[in-house]
């Protein structure tokens, strides 16, 4: 009772409890008979209110001694945040809680409480062992948490399990009742109500609202606008305030507090409506909109716009539920959830899963809301099934419930209207109470709440490029109509281009390219089609692994991937699939299969067979005139008298499958004017099928009308080849003459190599490529840029055997992902090449096969220059890679930009080393800490290169004995020249690496830029130098220090360890002045000095330009030239400093640039210049021209502070600038 005194519960209360708890008496009753009445002493009865109230208070208290305590009902965790040098605490907190405990009168259960350690320390502690009352508490990995799984590596496998098994359960009984006729609109209930709550974790209250309203009022000032108006106390928004920026970075975590407890003094039926006025009276409608307009909200809509809804999402779960598996065959159909798999999806470089698209719709950039969004791919890449998953999820409530409509439309099939309502309304003829316009009203006020998807850009009917406001379709597509509203297009690249050509459109859309399936997706896939039959499946898989051809440009495309299954589900067509090497052999087997299914209807008559054969061939021919005019208007749906120009042969198509007709309700205009209900129309299943199908017209032209297959391929086909590429290269594959007449045309009238080379391994003739290796043998650059993606390794090699490859010179690869096959060919083709000097890879994915293959042969590679951009390689590749490298016979220049290689890979360099002819090496990687051993062995593989001249290390992390074994192995090593950027050493290494230096006997040049060098550097050079028998002195001839750093450095001496100095750079930084006596000193020990060179930043001063010209002239005898850039001196010092210096007895040159001047000036100049003795240069202010400056033989030093220079004669150069020096004590 205290524990409630103490809580302030008012005191009439008290003793009705204490009666609820007090004078009770328990019986016992079986088989009918009871047991005497006990008495009970502790407890509360089961089952009531008032009993977990009551455990709540007692148990209030526990442990809050403790920072770090969470607590749930009865769920008590305490966390301690431990450094690995500090002792636990945790102990201490657990023997309080046990005295409380024994203080309350509770028990504590010691095998139900456990221990987790986390620690992502390489060699973590050993887990501190707890105690509750001398018992040991258990040490997990894992531990349930409020429901939820927490694992001691902090990742989600556990929690993650469980909710499948808990799904898988559900989801078999959904399979079951689909096998017992239940419909899938209440199969799709059933899994919302029943199954979704399990995999989801949505929450539906009003803590959605709360985090969206957090997270969208991001400006300090509007929290502060919000607070107020919501009646929160100033000091509590500043609180908010203060935890948004805690930790270093923004976040909304402090709007988040708030507004939670701003909720807690509200009544939860008040909430809605009191934050909905607050974002309104301080005018963040399109907050309210986006934000408010939850799960939560549903109920809210008119029954109008209810009703609208339910009609879309009965219309999108009856036609997108299930899907067909393979466009040839209308009634392979399965579940699209069962059945879809991610595809990889490209913004920019950036890859995004699918989840991620919902954001780019509901969350609001820097510019605002992404109103329009382009996804581009190739045909067959999963564009429209996409769409349609999306359109599926939504209706199903699975993603974007914010949204209350959501509207999905073919271009192919949309007949424009001025009312995108009347569109919309097209697929419910019946319902006459929701018109078009209400629709479109309805957009313009909730712009926020509706999504538009529009599939299929490239096949529609209207051109967007044509402004017609009275068009919805084209307005839309324009942003000139529901400019807010989220509107996602897809397209074929090529039907971009009329977004794309009109800059005030291209700049309102993001584009996402639809690059189809990885590696990984792609054998899901199969997995999911060949579900009841693994052998199958694992066969298929093996068969694309061994091809790279099929791995490369086939699996990766769902269309292609669809036929492959197909076509690998009949046992005799296995053998044929296997042959396959090109798309086009796909199509034309495709077509073959479904000539033979029609025909085999007819082999129990005689002949009936091959004249069916025949009969389909002759019927496809004839639709193939109607199918390619139909893709010179961009037609895919055909009218019935459009099709009755062929006569049977269209009814023969579509008993084929090449064609498929159907009914369907005719548009609102037709209905109106011509009193028809429903009109015949006629598609081919694929637009990829149409394509083919075009092409056996085209090849069947060649042959009775060729000046009319000239004049289609000419004037028609080639204006715009990358519309009709699939045309093009189907055409080409007939080969033959057909063949080499396209391709000829192709190499005289396009600049496209990458199209041509696809074109020509379609075409897969060796004969009819000629004009292609004709136009190859004028090349001897290739560059593979991105968009060859598309195009295989297998096509490029397969053009260039045998002529092609002895010409090309230099070959550029970028971005690209080969599989095993073509990884081991690219390698065998790159190294016998005969020509190939340079080869350039930039994110080029290759396998293993592509190293090891590169490594047995190496020995035949010309290549002379070798650049390798971002690559990650394991161990096996790591060190074949090194073999391979060393192995070339020809290999002059290496860099190494940016490519991830395990410890084998310097292991085998350090072994291989002797062999290598490599002469220039950068290794650049910013990410890169090599441990002990590989430092080791990198350090003795470079000195022992025996042909190495310069090296160049760019960012590379290197541990002590790097610095130690190049010390030791130094006086091997050839390097003349050696740049080392951002390279931080300790003393040791800063020792190891002066002595290293010093003891190379070819090192000509030094440069050290960005280096942290601690003392031991500086007095192991000089301890070093004086150890020379010759004393000689540097030959550096170029110096450049800045000029605050003169006074220090020349009392190091560095002045006297480079008398010869010639050319002289002082830099100054922005708004110094510059001092004459720094010139002085710095000028006055070089007496062979020829050049000054004055270099500031924007907003450099020079005060005095008297003393400036005294301190030159004194100091500077022998100066012959003046270079001052980038100094604030304007007209006026500019003409005192030219006409001051023309008294200097050697000055033949003076060089102002960006020194704010202007024309004025050069009047003074052409007076000066006309006397003969001294010119003067100027380039006024705004005119920038960058200086090539030559390292070689140059000395820069722009340390703090430093110990000595070196005055050992070997090194000609020197060059240390932006080093942090380690002072020691």
């Amino acid at each position: 009772m205290n524990k409630l005194i103490d809580l302030g519960v008012d005191h009439s209360i008290i003793p009705t409890i204490c009666s609820f708890l007090s004078n009770r008496a328990q019986t016992v009753r079986h088989h009918g008979k009871s047991s005497q009445q006990q008495a009970i002493t502790c407890g509360v009865p089961e089952g009531t209110c008032l009993g977990p109230v009551l455990l709540l208070v007692i148990i209030n208290d526990a442990a809050v001694e403790s920072d770090n305590r969470w607590k749930y009902v009865d769920d008590l965790t305490i966390v301690e945040v431990l450094k690995k040098t500090h002792p636990s605490e945790l102990q201490s907190h657990l023997d309080s809680l046990i005295q409380w405990c024994k203080d309350n009168d509770v028990v504590p259960n010691a095998d139900n409480c456990k221990a987790m350690q986390i620690s992502f320390l390489h060699q973590p502690p050993p887990p501190i062992v707890f105690y509750i009352n001398s018992n040991t508490l258990e040490a997990v990995s894992s531990i349930k948490l409020i429901g939820v799984f927490l694992q001691d590596d902090l990742k989600w496998d556990g929690q993650v399990s469980r909710l499948i098994s808990i799904a898988s359960r559900r989801l078999y009984l959904l399979t079951k009742l689909r096998r017992n006729g239940v419909t899938t609109k209440d199969l799709a209930t059933i899994y919302i109500l029943y199954i979704r709550g399990q995999t989801s974790r949505q929450t539906l209250g009003f803590d959605d609202v709360i985090i969206k309203v957090a997270n969208a009022v991001s400006d300090d000032g509007n929290v502060m606008r919000l607070g107020v108006e919501l009646g929160v106390q100033i000091p509590d928004i500043n609180r908010a305030l203060e935890t948004n920026w805690a930790g270093g970075r923004k976040t909304s975590n402090g709007n988040v507090m708030l507004l939670q407890n701003w909720a807690e003094t509200v009544k939860p039926s008040k909430q809605l409506p009191m934050l909905r006025a607050a974002l309104q009276a301080v005018g963040f409608k399109e907050i309210e909109e986006t934000c408010l307009q939850g799960k939560g909200e549903q109920g809210e809509m008119p029954d109008k716009v209810q009703r609208l809804r339910e009609k879309l999402q009965d219309r999108y779960i009856e036609e997108f539920s299930e899907v067909k598996v393979s466009p040839m065959d209308p009634e392979s159909r399965t579940w699209l959830q069962h059945i879809y798999v991610s595809l990889i999806l490209m913004l920019g470089c950036t890859k995004h899963r699918y989840e991620d698209l919902f954001n780019f719709i509901t969350k609001k950039t820097e510019k605002g809301f992404i109103t329009r969004l382009a996804f581009l791919g190739e045909a067959g890449v999963g564009k429209s099934t996409l769409f349609a998953k999306i359109a599926l999820d939504w209706a199903m409530g699975k993603c974007l419930q914010d949204i209350t409509l959501l509207f999905h439309e073919s271009f192919r099939d949309i007949e424009d209207s001025s009312i995108f309502g009347d569109i919309v309304m097209n697929h419910f003829p019946d319902d006459t109470e929701i018109n078009g316009e209400w629709i479109d009203n309805y957009i313009k006020e909730n712009q926020r709440k509706v999504l538009i998807l529009l599939d299929g850009l490239d096949e529609a009917k209207m051109d967007i490029k044509c402004q017609n406001r009275k068009l919805a379709i084209v307005s839309i597509a324009r942003r000139e109509r529901f400019i807010n509203t989220s509107v996602l297009i897809s397209s074929r690249p090529f039907g971009a281009d009329q977004i794309k050509s009109i800059p005030k459109i291209h700049e309102k859309y993001s584009y996402i390219l639809v690059k189809g399936f990885t590696k990984e997706n792609t054998y899901e896939y199969i997995k999911q089609y060949f579900k009841s039959d693994t052998a199958s499946a694992s066969s298929l898989i093996h068969f694309i692994n061994s091809n790279s051809f099929v791995s490369e440009y086939m699996a990766p495309f769902p269309i292609f991937c669809c036929m492959l299954c197909y076509m690998w589900e009949v046992e005799s067509k296995r053998k044929t699939t296997e042959k396959l090497q090109t798309i086009s052999q796909l199509m034309t087997e495709i077509d073959f299969a479904l000539r033979e299914q029609y025909s085999s209807r007819y082999t129990d008559r005689e002949g009936g067979y091959q004249c069916h054969m025949e009969k389909a061939v002759e019927a496809i021919t004839k639709v193939g005139r109607v199918a390619f005019e139909g893709l010179l208007k961009n037609q895919l749906i055909f009218t019935k008298e459009e099709m009755e120009a062929c006569g049977e042969a269209a009814a023969i198509a579509c008993q084929v499958g090449i064609l498929s007709g159907k009914k369907r309700l005719a548009s609102k205009e037709i209905r109106q004017q011509e009193g028809k209900q429903f009109v015949q129309e006629f598609c081919f299943p694929h637009k990829l099928l149409q394509e083919h199908t075009a092409s056996l017209y085209l090849a069947s032209l060649f042959n009775y009308n060729r000046p009319e297959f000239n004049r289609i391929l000419t004037h028609k086909l080639l204006t715009d080849y990358r519309a009709f590429e699939n045309v093009l290269c189907f055409t080409a594959a007939h080969g033959g003459e057909v063949g080499t007449s396209v391709l000829e045309a192709l190499c005289k009238n396009v600049d496209d190599m990458e199209f041509i080379i696809q074109c020509a391994f379609e075409c897969h003739d060796t004969k009819a490529i000629g004009p292609v290796r004709n136009l190859l043998n004028t090349e001897t650059r290739l560059t593979l840029a991105s968009q060859w993606d598309s195009t295989p390794i297998a096509a490029l090699f397969f053009t260039l055997e045998p002529i092609g490859k002895e010409v090309i010179e230099e070959l550029q690869h970028k971005h690209a992902d080969l599989g095993s096959a073509a990884s081991s060919h690219y390698a065998r083709g790159l190294c016998s090449m005969p020509k190939l000097r340079s080869l350039y890879l930039y994110w080029v994915k290759m396998s293993d096969e592509f190293y090891s293959t590169m490594a047995t042969d190496a020995s035949k590679s010309k290549v002379e220059e070798l650049t390798h951009e971002t690559a990650d390689l394991g161990s096996a590749a790591s060190s074949h890679y090194a073999r391979g490298l060393c192995s070339m016979p020809n290999l002059r220049s290496l860099n190494l930009d940016e490519v991830t290689l395990s410890d084998e890979f310097y292991s085998t360099m350090a072994d291989e080393a002797s062999k290598s002819k490599i002469e220039q090496l950068k290794h650049t990687d910013e990410d890169l800490n090599l441990g002990s051993a590989a430092s080791s062995h990198y350090a003795r593989g470079l000195c022992s290169m025996p042909n190495l001249r310069s090296l160049d290390l760019d960012g590379v992390g290197l541990s002590d004995e790097f610095y130690s074994t190049m010390a030791d192995e130094a006086s091997k090593s050839k390097i003349e020249q050696l740049k080392h950027h951002d390279a931080y050493l300790g003393s040791a290494a800063s020792s190891h690496y002066a002595r290293g230096l010093c003891s190379m006997p070819n090192l000509r040049s030094l440069n050290l830029d960005s280096a942290g060098l601690s003392d031991e550097f500086y007095s192991t050079m000089a301890r070093e130098a004086s150890k020379s028998k010759t004393r000689q002195i540097t030959s550096v001839d170029e110096l450049s220090v800045y000029g605050k750093h003169v006074t220090s450095l020349w009392n190091l001496g560095l002045h006297t360890s480079c008398p010869r100095v010639q050319n002289l750079q002082l830099d100054w930084s922005a708004k110094e002045n510059v001092s004459s006596n720094i010139v002085t000193m710095a000028c006055s020990p070089f007496h062979h000095l020829t050049h000054l060179h004055i270099r500031g930043q924007i907003h450099t001063r020079l005060n005095d330009p008297m003393s400036f010209c005294k301190a030159v002239t004194t100091s500077c005898p022998g100066l012959t030239k003046l270079s001052i850039n980038r100094i604030g001196l304007f007209n006026e010092k500019a003409a005192e400093i030219i006409q001051l210096m023309k008294t200097h007895p050697n000055l033949t040159s003076i060089e102002l640039d960006w020194c704010c001047t202007n024309a004025d000036l050069d009047p003074l100049i052409a007076e000066v210049n006309s006397e003969g003795k001294l010119t003067v240069t100027v380039k006024h202010h705004g005119v920038k021209k960058a200086i090539a400056h030559n390292v070689i033989g140059r000395l820069k030093y722009d340390n703090e502070s430093g110990s000595s220079i070196l005055k050992k004669g070997r090194l000609d150069s020197l060059k240390v600038c932006l080093i942090c020096l380690e002072q020691q004590t």
